[in-house]
């Protein structure tokens, strides 16, 4: 059965408070709304889980 337009199917490990960053306190709330939604900073290898680019494409410590 395929989606419409105007929908969003998200699979979680529990159900989101919120879409929105900004008052996402819960871990399910602040993945849903921040690590899918929107492109980050940095990500991280899931193999050697160090910091790769991603908006940033560089940075200096």
């Amino acid at each position: 059965m395929a989606a419409n337009n105007d929908t969003l199917i998200y699979c979680s490990e529990a159900s989101p408070e919120s879409f929105n960053p900004q008052i996402a306190s819960s871990g399910p709330s602040f993945v849903a709304s921040s690590q899918v939604l929107y492109n980050r900073l940095m990500n991280f290898d899931p193999v050697k889980n160090t910091p790769v680019p991603s908006l940033a494409e560089s940075w200096t410590i």
